[in-house]
């Protein structure tokens, strides 16, 4: 048979391999323009998580529209549980009990109640769906035991919108057939007068009561219905093979063998989904740890808009005096509370250079005047010059190790030709001559 999801499947790779190809193109077009940042890296791939995120939502969408039109849970089953389309749990388990794999619908029903993260809500949808597949097994023992623990939720965690008709699968396991055929009945004659009939509906409700009256022991009766019940479903509804199995058994004469062995939970597979769960926890609490680093980085280094305007007239201003200018650090020098001077620290022709930004005309452009020039760093180095904005002198020091001296006025890492320099001031003082 033609997979009719290979398209869908293509797409998938074929978006994924483009949108990778987009993100490297764009980046390293905007690394060779602006230059490396990680302001450009992360909005990059934030957009890239969310155009995927997009793609696999629309082609689930298109996947789901196919199988409705198709129906082919089989085939449908096989490409959710070995893709990476993001179906989640419940579309698996959904899929499973139209495909018939009472297996698969049983491990996950059990794997989820299992589950301390599993609400009430879905508790009461897996337990449904366990003592569903074990009645459709004609496995009653285990529907009888469910029922009861059907019962212990009912009494802690009370709801009005049950998902099974519980009181047909009580008379059913306590062998009151003719309650369930008149609750069969019942619903029957509700269908008819709500205008809510459909065949898929009424062939479910003649299984149901043809199993109670094949139980009952009325064989013929029984016969007929699952007769009506096969001809409305589509061929290959999951209990399409289950009435033909019943049907089977009443020509020659036995008792109807639904699958080959006992269905139980495995094991192995459950303990995989438990730590599948648990990998996924611990992948996600480590993005979201990832996330909020990042967050935090970028506020922490985002500048404001003052900073961009000082920058922008800071530039602008050392254009006027040097060619290859390359802005190291720029600082506020204070002393209790009142700013000294707005220094910058340059390099430019292979030395550094120590300056002083004013704003003469209230702050509307920069200019810088030279406090030190042609500074050649070396360990244990130190010199002097005057601040431009007030008549304080300053002493500059370079050093390899990390400066202890107090008290310190300024200091940054400064990196020159290959070695890296603590660039510190520790003294000014306002007087013309120094000690």
């Amino acid at each position: 048979m033609k997979n009719i999801y290979t398209k869908y499947i293509r797409l998938f790779y074929g978006a994924h391999i483009a949108a990778f190809i987009i993100f490297f193109a764009v980046l390293i077009a905007l690394c060779l323009t602006t230059g490396f940042s990680y302001e450009i890296i992360f909005p990059l791939f934030g957009g890239l998580i969310v155009a995927l995120a997009f793609v696999r939502r629309l082609l689930r969408k298109k996947m789901v529209a196919t199988f409705y039109a198709d129906q082919n849970a089989v085939l449908f089953v096989n490409i959710v549980n070995k893709r990476f389309f993001g179906f989640n749990i419940t579309d698996k388990l959904a899929l499973a009990e139209l495909a018939g794999d009472y297996q698969t619908a049983v491990n996950i029903a059990v794997s989820q109640l299992k589950n301390k993260k599993t609400n009430i809500i879905l508790k009461y949808k897996y337990l449904s769906t366990l003592i569903c597949a074990y009645f459709d097994i004609r496995d009653f023992g285990k529907v009888k035991i469910l029922l009861k623990k059907y019962d212990e939720y009912l009494r802690i965690y009370p709801t009005n919108d049950p998902p099974i008709n519980r009181d047909y699968y009580w008379s059913f396991v306590n062998r009151d057939f003719d309650s369930c055929i008149e609750m069969c009945s019942k619903f029957r004659e509700k269908i008819a007068h709500e205008d809510i009939r459909s065949d898929i509906v009424v062939a479910t409700n003649s299984y149901f009561t043809a199993i109670a009256l094949y139980e009952k022991g009325e064989v013929e009766e029984a016969k007929q219905l699952f007769e009506s019940a096969i001809s409305a479903m589509p061929s290959n509804h999951f209990r399409a093979p289950i009435i033909k199995k019943y049907l089977d058994a009443i020509e020659n004469g036995r008792t109807p063998a639904i699958v080959p062995g006992e269905i139980v939970p495995q094991a192995d597979v459950i303990a995989r989904d438990k730590r599948r769960r648990t990998l996924s926890t611990v992948l996600k609490v480590v993005l979201s740890c990832i996330f909020v680093c990042i967050i935090i980085y970028s506020l922490a280094n985002s500048k404001d808009e003052w900073t961009v305007e000082y920058e922008e007239k800071l530039n602008t201003a050392l254009l006027k005096t040097y060619d290859d200018a390359e802005v190291i650090d720029y600082f506020w020098l204070e002393k209790d509370g009142e700013t000294l001077d707005n220094l910058c620290l340059i390099e430019t022709d292979g030395k550094l250079a120590l300056l002083s930004v004013t704003t003469p005309d209230n702050g509307i452009t920069a200019e810088t005047w030279v406090i030190i020039d042609d500074i050649i760093p070396r360990s244990g180095d130190c010199k002097y010059g005057m601040c431009v904005s007030s008549e304080n002198n300053i002493k500059i020091n370079f050093s390899t190790e990390k400066p202890t001296v107090e008290p310190l006025y300024y200091s940054v890492r400064v990196k020159y030709k290959g070695t890296k320099y603590w660039f510190y001031i520790d003294y000014y003082k306002n007087m013309h001559k120094f000690n």
